[in-house]
């Protein structure tokens, strides 16, 4: 099973949290990490969802 890629607009949208908040995570390698896909970020399901149910740091 391939794990869905999602963008940085729907994963603020699960978790409430804006745009902004999830870059600062990503800058401080903190909480959720994006992979870089061409010039575009992109998280993976199972990473957000693994977040939501308390896997976070």
């Amino acid at each position: 099973m391939t794990d869905k890629l999602l963008t940085p607009d729907s994963v603020k949208e699960r978790l409430g949290v804006s745009k902004t908040t999830l870059y600062n995570w990503a800058r401080e390698k903190i909480n959720l990490q994006p992979r870089k896909i061409g010039k575009q970020y992109r998280y993976k399901e199972s990473d957000v969802n693994r977040f939501i149910n308390g896997g976070g740091k």
